[in-house]
C-alpha cells in the first residue's frame, strides 16, 4: 500500500473546542489515504492458472490492482470516564479506541521517534501505568496532540499523525483485515495442474516477480529445463537466500545408494514429511533438482500436499483433536555420532502452531525422525486419536499433486507449508538422481515484495507458514 503526502491535501476546520465528557463535535481535518487493493484470485485465475498451468512472465500483472484515494474525517473525540482511553470517530462512521498507554508508547514527536533501526528514546519502563487523558485536539498540520496526565519526560506533549492513526487502528474489525488479507489460498489439486515455469523466463525481474508470486501465493513450483550442471540447485538457491542449515550437507543426492541410515537415499516408498523439523525452525524452502530421471525408471513420483488445508480440514470436522494437536507436543529428533560431523539435535513442539488470534501459523509433521511420545499420561490417547485423524486426511489422494520430475526439472516448495513424499521406483537399468539443499522463505517473500515495488505492482505478504499471521 502507497500513501500520498497528506500534508496539503488536508482541509482544515478550525476552532476545536474541548468537551473530554462530550467530546469534540467540530468536523476535523480531513486524512486522505491511498490505498491499492489487490483482489486475492482464486487460483484458477491466477496468473498463468489455467490447465496446463504454465506461467507465462508476460501474464498480466495488473489486471486485479485497483487504486483508490480515501479520504477520511474525524468528526468527533471523546474521552472515557476513566480517561485512560480515547475514541476517535471517523466521518464514515468508523470508530478508532485509543489507550493512553499506546498513545504514549507510540508518540511522533522528535523526542520520541525512531528515526533509524535500532533507536529507543524514550526508556519506556518509567512510564506509570497510570496515564490519564487531560487534553485532546486535532492540530492544524494533520496531528492529534494528546495531553498526558503522569507523563515522564519533561515538557513532553504526545503527538501522532492521523492518517497513521486510521492505518493503525487496533479494533477488533482492522485487526481481522489485517489478517485475513494474508490468509494462504489453497491449490485443490483436482482443479489445477502442476504450476511450472520455464528457467529461462525468470532471468528478468517480471519473470522472477512471477516465480516468487507462485511460490507464495501456491506454495511450490517447478522451473523447467533448469541446465543440469552439478551444483546448479545451490546456484539457483542463492539467488533467493543464502543457504540454510538442514543438519544435512549443504548439497545432498537423492539416489538410491542402499543406505541403511535414512529412507530418502533407497528406492523404497519415501512417506509424506516436511524435512528438518527436529530444528527449532525447519528451512523454509526445499529444492530438488533432476539431474537425470531416466525415461525408463518406472515409478518414483513426486507427491505434495498442503499440511494448512489439512489442518484446515482437521479443525472442521474433528474440532476436539485439533485442539489437541495445537496443546500436545511430540519431539522430533536427529541423531548420527558416526557421521564424519555427529550430530545430536532434538526438538520438542506441537504439531499445530496457534498464535494469538487462534489462527494457524506453523505445522510439523515427519513421522520418520519422530521420537516416542512422553507426554502427561491423560494426554497420551486423546494425542494419538487426534493424530490418527490428521494422518489420514494427508493420505487423501484428492488432497495430493502426484507428479513425475523430467531431467532438467527443478521443484522447490515451501517446506513449512508442504508435506513432501516419494513413491517407491524400480531403476530398470537408468538412473534417478536428484540435487538438493535449502534456502529461506522469508528471503524470497522479501524479495517478491521489493520486486513488487521496483515493477509498481501492489503485492500481499502472504503467511508462509513462519509462526506469524503478520
Amino acid at each position: 500500500m502507497k500513501r500520498c503526502n497528506l500534508r496539503g491535501l488536508l482541509a482544515i476546520s478550525t476552532g476545536v473546542p474541548k468537551n473530554l465528557s462530550g467530546g469534540y463535535n467540530n468536523k476535523c481535518r480531513s486524512v486522505c489515504i491511498q490505498k491499492f487493493s489487490v483482489n486475492k484470485p482464486s487460483l484458477q485465475g491466477f496468473a498463468g492458472f489455467n490447465r496446463s498451468l504454465h506461467i507465462s512472465p508476460q501474464c498480466s500483472h495488473k489486471s486485479n490492482v485497483k487504486e483508490s484515494i480515501i479520504c477520511y474525517d474525524v468528526s468527533e473525540i471523546k474521552v472515557g470516564d476513566t480517561k485512560k482511553y480515547a475514541d476517535l470517530i471517523w466521518d464514515d462512521g468508523h470508530v478508532s479506541r485509543f489507550h493512553s498507554s499506546w498513545l504514549r508508547f507510540n508518540c511522533h514527536c522528535p523526542k520520541c521517534k525512531r528515526n533509524i533501526t535500532g533507536e529507543s528514546n524514550v526508556d519506556r519502563s518509567s512510564l506509570p501505568d497510570d496515564l490519564l487523558i487531560t487534553d485532546i485536539k486535532v492540530l492544524d498540520d494533520g496531528s492529534l496532540f494528546v495531553q498526558l496526565d503522569g507523563e515522564t519526560v519533561a515538557d513532553h506533549t504526545t503527538t501522532l499523525p492521523l492518517d497513521w492513526l486510521r492505518e493503525q487502528c487496533y479494533c477488533n474489525k482492522c485487526l481481522h483485515n489485517m489478517i485475513s488479507v494474508k490468509e494462504m489460498t489453497w491449490a485443490d489439486p483436482q482443479k489445477v495442474d502442476l504450476p511450472t515455469m520455464e528457467y529461462n523466463d525468470t532471468r528478468g525481474d517480471e519473470g522472477r516477480f512471477k516465480w516468487f508470486k507462485t511460490m507464495v501465493d501456491v506454495g511450490f513450483c517447478v522451473l523447467k529445463n533448469v541446465p543440469t550442471v552439478d551444483a546448479k540447485v545451490l546456484e539457483v538457491a542463492e539467488e533467493i537466500s543464502p543457504l540454510v542449515y538442514g543438519t544435512y550437507e549443504k548439497m545432498f543426492d537423492v539416489t538410491d545408494t542402499g543406505s541403511t541410515a535414512n529412507l530418502a537415499y533407497t528406492s523404497v516408498a519415501l512417506p509424506l514429511h516436511m524435512d528438518v523439523v527436529h530444528l527449532e525452525a525447519a528451512p523454509g524452502i526445499q529444492l530438488l533438482h533432476a539431474m537425470e530421471f531416466d525415461d525408463c525408471v518406472e515409478g518414483g513420483n513426486s507427491i505434495l500436499i498442503d499440511m494448512f488445508e489439512a489442518v484446515r480440514i482437521l479443525r472442521e470436522t474433528a474440532p476436539d483433536d485439533f485442539q489437541v494437536l495445537t496443546r500436545v507436543p511430540a519431539t522430533w529428533s536427529i541423531t548420527d555420532y558416526q557421521k564424519q560431523d555427529p550430530i545430536h539435535v532434538l526438538h520438542r513442539k506441537t504439531i499445530i502452531n496457534l498464535d494469538y488470534d487462534g489462527k494457524v501459523v506453523g505445522c510439523a509433521w515427519n513421522p520418520g525422525t519422530e521420537q516416542t511420545l512422553r507426554v502427561h499420561e491423560e494426554d497420551v490417547d486423546d494425542f494419538y486419536r487426534a493424530y490418527k485423524k490428521l494422518h489420514e486426511i494427508t493420505t487423501r489422494k484428492e488432497l495430493q499433486f502426484n507428479f513425475r520430475l523430467y531431467r532438467g526439472d527443478l521443484l522447490l516448495f515451501n517446506n513449512r507449508r508442504f508435506l513432501h513424499a516419494r513413491d517407491a521406483y524400480k531403476i530398470n537399468g537408468g538412473r534417478r538422481r536428484l540435487q538438493g539443499t535449502y534456502c529461506s522463505m522469508e528471503e524470497l517473500r522479501n524479495k517478491y515484495v521489493i520486486l513488487g515495488r521496483k515493477l509498481n505492482i501492489p503485492v500481499v505478504d502472504t503467511i508462509i507458514g513462519n509462526g506469524s499471521a503478520v
